[in-house]
């Protein structure tokens, strides 16, 4: 099977303060990656030779490059990379994700560095995207995505949000060198980011994830988290979990569930909420 290459482009000041795993990038990775499809992430944030790295990528011929955009100053970095991309090699399949082309998905494909939008949640879309592109067959039928087709822009329809978070694969940190990248520190306490659940009911006027997944609120099993919360522990030395997710504590009996098994399970840890 053709390569995958996916793309972290830098962020900003953020990236100064502590480089952390590269988690969009990850969970898009991860279903393509449990089926079959070898995938490169190449993170402009670790990297010193990024643009010599990047043509050696281009020059391959990867299937389709693939990277997530936020709303900001990472946006100029992303332009940045696709048109070098372009310069190297009209044909690969340029797709931007994430809150910003989500929000702006015609805006985004205006540019000419740009070929494919996935909208919303991206793991499932994402490799049906890839799947399509492999086989060559119609992208009408991927939905979530907006592409560019005879000059004209072409928006399918909207991709169900994914029910069962547990159906998702494992993150695959296996796709990064770890030891490249900067943990975040706590009152001297090694931190580590989790997503463990997704969305919020509430109506914040000034949050993405209102459109992003219409006010709903979806956890992964207390199971599941623990699973993760233990492999943070054992495998990457966590003192600290961060909770990075819009609201965590939606689900107080869920949340009373995971307190109780840490406890019970011995781990010595703190954690923080960076959403609510």
């Amino acid at each position: 099977m053709p390569e995958i290459l996916l793309i972290q482009p830098n962020i900003g000041i953020h990236d100064f303060l502590a480089t952390r795993f590269p988690d969009p990038l990850l969970a898009i990775a991860s279903v393509p990656y449990m089926r079959g499809y070898k995938v490169k992430i190449l993170d402009q944030r670790v990297e010193k030779n990024f643009k010599q790295l990047l043509e050696q990528e281009i020059r391959k011929k990867p299937l389709c490059i693939a990277m997530p955009v936020m709303t900001g100053g990472q946006i100029l970095r992303a332009l940045e990379i696709s048109k070098f991309i372009r310069s190297i090699d009209k044909d690969i399949k340029i797709v931007w994700g994430g809150p910003h082309p989500t929000l702006f998905p015609v805006q985004v494909l205006e540019n000419e560095n740009i070929d494919i939008v996935v909208t919303g949640e991206g793991e499932i879309t994402f490799f049906e995207l890839v799947e399509a592109l492999s086989k060559n067959t119609p992208l009408s039928a991927v939905k979530g995505i907006s592409y560019k087709e005879d000059g004209h822009i072409k928006t399918n329809p909207e991709r169900e949000l994914i029910k069962d978070l547990d159906e998702l694969p494992p993150i695959p940190y296996d796709l990064i060198d770890t030891s490249k990248y900067n943990p975040t520190y706590i009152s001297g306490r090694k931190a580590f980011t989790l997503l463990t659940s997704r969305g919020c009911p509430y109506r914040c006027t000034f949050c993405f994830a209102t459109a992003y997944y219409n006010f709903t609120w979806r956890g992964y099993s207390v199971d599941r988290t623990m699973e993760m919360i233990h492999q943070a522990v054992d495998k990457f030395g966590a003192q600290t979990i961060l909770f990075q997710e819009d609201n965590f504590a939606t689900s107080i009996p869920r949340c009373n569930e995971i307190f109780d098994r840490i406890i019970a399970d011995g781990l010595d840890i703190t954690f923080s909420l960076v959403g609510i």
